[in-house]
């Protein structure tokens, strides 16, 4: 992957790491012959280093519809504690053998406007494509951390992860889980 950034984007990107902040910022991406106007932000707030930038990029910022080859956002992460950057690769490849949902996760080069950046983790994110290509009913909610609500939006009705953090015991829970799916 490449992206073409101003360089006065590039710099603020950087002070974003320093300052702790994921704000979006313009870029152009490009894969191969295509290239698509994005946005992009840090990730891994807590297990960035400004030495080596880990990134989100977003097709569907501006416009939430927008998708590359069918996805909203690419994962590019190079965490401090895998320095090999297969510890997603391996997982993943055990969850899938095992039958259970998994990310695709591939390695990435990174160039920014030209210059060889690294190499990542591409690490598909959790978010709606994710749960249709997983789940028979995909229409429920998903919640970053158990607490953010980040698909249906629109209704913004959170009483099931309401529900699911009062539940005291089995009963309550498979009240409102589906047991086995929750644990397969």
């Amino acid at each position: 992957f490449e992206f073409e950034i101003e360089p006065e984007e590039w710099a603020a990107l950087q002070q974003d790491c320093v300052e702790y902040k994921e704000e979006y910022r313009p870029i152009v991406f490009l894969y191969g012959d295509e290239s698509q106007d994005a946005m992009i932000r840090l990730k891994g707030y807590w297990s960035w280093i400004c030495e080596k930038l880990q990134f989100v990029v977003s097709f569907n910022e501006v416009d939430p519809d927008a998708r590359f080859h069918g996805l909203r956002k690419i994962v590019l992460d190079a965490p401090w504690y895998d320095p090999t950057l297969l510890h997603e690769r391996m997982a993943m490849d055990i969850l899938a053998r095992s039958g259970a949902q998994y990310s695709c996760v591939n390695n990435a080069l990174l160039y920014v406007n030209g210059e060889y950046y690294g190499v990542y983790a591409n690490v598909e994110r959790i978010d709606h494509e994710y749960l249709e290509r997983h789940f028979e009913e995909h229409d429920g909610n998903l919640y970053k951390a158990g607490v953010e609500l980040k698909t249906n939006e629109e209704t913004a009705d959170t009483s099931d992860r309401d529900a699911f953090w009062a539940a005291t015991d089995l009963e309550a829970l498979a009240a409102i889980v589906d047991l086995d799916q929750a644990v397969a």
